[in-house]
């Protein structure tokens, strides 16, 4: 009887730590794909990856104020 109460125990032990490895894949994987992004931002080729996510109007803006700046600085 204590044996089979030990089992369980374990079982449910090795079920929860599969889930806990399983979400700390995904949250490396998530951690991963960010990295990657911020190193493309930094290349200079990522604009299409930070821009993606807003509406027109802040990509407007955002696109507006790169131009202007790198207008400023070439000059």
């Amino acid at each position: 009887m204590k044996r089979a109460a030990l089992q369980r125990r374990l079982d449910d032990l090795d079920a929860k730590g599969l889930g806990i490895r399983t979400a700390q894949k995904k949250r490396a994987e998530i951690i991963d794909a960010s990295i990657q992004q911020l190193w493309l931002l930094h290349q200079g080729g990522g604009l299409r990856i930070w821009l993606g996510d807003q509406n027109p109007q802040l990509i407007t803006r955002n696109l507006a104020f790169l131009q202007a700046r790198s207008r400023t600085s070439k000059s």
